[in-house]
């Protein structure tokens, strides 16, 4: 109900300031909640999995949730890793967990990020790509251009597959075959980046011809800038 998930959010906001003093029972509403407000959902542009995870300034509240995932959820590692110098990230990268977790947010009251998990639970329903722009579509701006197209997450793939094969090829002994291969990496890489930046241009020209048609102005000139400046100081004289 919505007077719990005020409470659960209240209940964070203590635990963010207070975090070794404050103990109660984490519960799927609580963590529903914890989601909606810190949460990401995710699919890699090199694999058709899953992740998810949760990011906060203070670990031992993903330490907790932890615990509990492992109680709730038969056979779930989730990893934890550092993000900056103050932050931590608690990840689930298997699609089966994922798509578990997310069923029970669903049934648990999530709100903010709920169409964001009924997307991820058509994975295997929907192409990578699809997935993808429907994901991306519901961040919103923020990270509009920082995301591959579907020609780039096949670059993204390509490279991937040949530097496990670049490694394979050095672990064996075979170096003349590992330097041949990371020499084509190294063109692909390049490559890749600069094909990565001309998508972006290409989109961000796309955006800002629509928002022209729609009746947005064109930033003025530096110089109409000075004149409107000294217009402003002559009234204000």
């Amino acid at each position: 109900c919505k007077c719990r998930r005020a409470a659960a959010r209240q209940q964070l906001l203590i635990s963010k300031q207070e975090p070794e003093t404050i103990e109660f029972p984490i519960s799927w509403s609580y963590l529903a909640g914890c989601f909606d407000a810190e949460g990401c959902i995710t699919l890699p542009p090199t694999a058709s999995a899953l992740r998810m995870s949760i990011s906060q300034n203070h670990k031992s509240l993903l330490n907790t949730i932890d615990v509990f995932l492992r109680e709730q959820v038969p056979g779930i590692t989730p990893s934890m890793y550092r993000n900056g110098a103050r932050g931590h990230v608690l990840e689930i990268t298997r699609t089966s967990h994922c798509m578990f977790i997310l069923r029970r947010f669903l049934s648990s009251g999530l709100s903010v990020k709920k169409r964001h998990a009924e997307v991820a639970l058509g994975v295997y329903h929907s192409d990578h790509a699809s997935i993808r722009a429907a994901l991306a579509a519901l961040v919103g701006n923020q990270s509009r251009y920082r995301g591959l197209d579907e020609a780039g997450c096949h670059r993204a793939r390509q490279i991937n597959n040949l530097q496990k094969k670049t490694k394979r090829y050095s672990a064996s002994g075979a170096l003349e075959h590992a330097a041949a291969q990371l020499q084509r990496l190294e063109h692909l890489r390049a490559s890749h980046d600069l094909q990565s930046a001309a998508s972006r241009y290409m989109l961000m020209r796309a955006d800002i011809r629509t928002m022209l048609s729609r009746g947005a102005r064109r930033d003025s000139s530096p110089a109409a800038d000075r004149t409107k400046i000294d217009h402003k100081v002559e009234d204000v004289n």
